[in-house]
């Protein structure tokens, strides 16, 4: 019985350390598990949040879609009305036009400085036309001869010949009659065009006013001491620089340079001298002319100083201007001899500038008293203009 005791005693005391060995793996396989069922959830729990997430962003851009397709519906509503109302108006407005189209009269005032064939043949055949009025125009021998073939009739209005053009055309005295013969009629800006006209042409030119001389009248005899050189070309920059430096400048208020061509208004800049940069302006933009005639008491004529003929003085003389002009005026030679019978012009025929510059003096405090003997001037020569209206329209 004592060996039986012992013997058991020695079984259970082998037993244990198995058990506890047992019971240790497990508890060490449990929180195994335990810990791969944690991460699980973590992981799933984050996952499900970050969906969360997710899905509130794309309810909030499903919201800012629909709100977008919602004003897109409202701008397209919109836009529709507008479209209708858009055709509504391009429907009146192609009824406007029609009834424009068919209201406009056939005849056709026409510029046109390009004379090639090719150009002018373009042209004509898409536009149809029955006159065409050359205004101040000299002769261009393509235009003249291809629409008078298509029995287009060309009709000259103030008519100009410069003593170059004149004698070159009197060299070709068979083709200039060839090319007199194509104009249904011919009204020159003067008696002395009209002349050469029919010389050249060998037929008869008519003198019915000059057109230069409708416009409106704005004199004023209280101007200040205020000279103008208009319409200066570049070969005169010099000349006119020397007349500047005879004047009486403590008697002039201001001083006025318009170049011919205002893209030389620097070179002329460069070229006056400093002391007189407070009394000079020199215009550089186009559309200032009237406004310097208005203010100016004396404006001198440029193109005159050189062999180019002068320019034309009727535009100063309409603002009341005192008009001076250097010796070579043949292009003008018949206006500037009536407006010095009328003391309302005065030509130097002095060479020497510095003469010219001295001789000006004499007219800058002058009081001006023209109004009316402009005003006449004026009337004589535009009383025939409805003679050059009636023979056009029954042309």
């Amino acid at each position: 019985m004592a060996l039986s005791r012992r013997t058991g005693q020695r079984f259970q005391a082998s037993i244990w350390p198995g058990f506890v060995d047992a019971m240790t793996g497990l508890l060490l396989v449990l929180m195994f598990l335990l810990t791969i069922f944690m991460v699980v959830q973590f992981v799933l729990r984050e996952t499900i949040s970050g969906q969360e997430s997710q899905l509130d962003e794309l309810a909030a851009e499903v919201g800012a879609l629909a709100d977008a397709l919602g004003l897109e519906e409202r701008e397209n509503s919109q836009l529709q009305a507008r479209l209708g109302a858009l055709s509504a108006t391009l429907g009146t407005t192609q009824d406007t036009l029609e009834q424009a189209q068919a209201d406009l009269v056939e005849d056709s005032v026409i510029f046109l400085p390009l004379d090639f064939r090719w150009n002018i043949n373009k042209f004509l055949r898409h536009i149809k036309i029955k006159k065409i009025i050359w205004i101040d125009s000299e002769i261009w021998p393509n235009w003249l001869v291809i629409s008078n073939n298509k029995k287009i009739k060309n009709i000259l209005v103030n008519g100009r010949l410069s003593n170059k053009s004149f004698s070159r055309w009197k060299n070709f005295s068979s083709f200039s009659k060839l090319l007199g013969s194509q104009y249904s009629l011919i009204f020159a800006k003067g008696p002395e065009d009209k002349k050469k006209f029919e010389i050249i042409f060998d037929r008869e030119a008519l003198y019915h006013g000059n057109l230069k001389f409708y416009q409106k009248l704005n004199l004023k005899n209280d101007k200040k001491n205020i000279i103008c050189f208009a319409s200066i070309h570049r070969e005169e920059f010099e000349n006119i620089i020397q007349i500047i430096e005879n004047l009486d400048l403590n008697s002039i208020e201001r001083i006025i340079i318009i170049p011919r061509h205002i893209h030389f208004s620097s070179k002329l800049k460069s070229m006056i001298k400093n002391f007189y940069s407070n009394k000079i302006f020199i215009s550089e933009k186009f559309g200032e002319n009237d406004v310097a005639y208005e203010t100016s008491k004396l404006t001198f004529m440029g193109g005159s100083l050189f062999e180019h003929g002068g320019q034309n003085p009727i535009e100063p003389l309409s603002k009341g201007c005192f008009v001076l002009s250097g010796q070579y005026i043949n292009n003008f030679s018949e206006i500037y001899t009536d407006l010095e019978d009328l003391s309302l012009a005065k030509v130097f025929n002095e060479k020497n500038n510095q003469e010219i510059g001295s001789a000006i003096n004499k007219y800058i405090d002058m009081k001006l008293d023209n109004e009316a003997n402009i005003k006449d001037y004026f009337n004589l020569n535009i009383k025939q203009l409805s003679s050059i209206i009636n023979k056009v329209e029954e042309c």
